[in-house]
């Protein structure tokens, strides 16, 4: 798992009180910024496999039944 999500999670826990206990909004704006940090780096991070890689793997799955 790892160290980062810890380090992450001791960062933004301070900031979701910023505002006092009346109000859920920093915890809404943490919850999208984070959110979107996670989709951005799954994108830029994750490669993608080919089409013929992806349908031979496919085909074999599909001959095996």
């Amino acid at each position: 798992m790892g160290v980062i999500p810890f380090l992450l999670g001791a960062v933004v826990s301070p900031l979701v009180g910023i505002a006092g206990e009346n109000t859920a909004v920093p915890l809404g704006v943490i919850i999208l910024t984070t959110s979107a940090a996670a989709m951005l780096s799954y994108f830029l991070l994750v490669k993608r496999s080919s089409n013929k890689k992806q349908n031979a793997m496919s085909k074999d799955v599909v001959e095996q039944f």
